[in-house]
């Protein structure tokens, strides 16, 4: 028993150490990883869901908990679930330039409460 709470301890050492990485990217990119206010919201998950057919292509901000990250070159496809759904964002590096994708990319992760904002289509 021992030797799994050790084993443990060292899990939770690695993985704060690594959300101390990310922390320091984000504000060597001058990002406040911890805002004062949260980030702009327009519309719920669930009720882009509902209303996909009138609200197509309008831009909508988004806020919610990372549920994991799936990447392909030079794309990465991000559900992101708030209290009414989940909804999956898409980051090219085409739209967000090679500096902001490798921030995305790099300094967030599963469980990391995020903003976003895009076209509402479906992929």
């Amino acid at each position: 028993m021992t030797e799994r709470i050790a084993q443990t301890e060292e899990e939770l050492q690695k993985e704060h150490l690594a959300r101390l990485r990310q922390i320091t990217a984000l504000e060597a990119a001058g990002i406040n990883p911890f805002p004062a206010e949260p980030p702009k919201l327009t519309h719920k998950n669930g009720e882009l869901i509902r209303r996909y057919d009138e609200l197509e292509g309008i831009e909508a901000s988004i806020v919610g908990r990372v549920q994991w990250f799936r990447g392909h070159g030079g794309i990465l496809f991000i559900p992101v679930e708030d209290e009414t759904d989940s909804i999956q964002i898409v980051a090219t590096r085409k739209n967000l330039g090679a500096s902001n994708f490798s921030v995305v990319k790099d300094c967030f992760s599963r469980g990391d409460f995020i903003g976003a904002t895009g076209n509402i289509r479906k992929t």
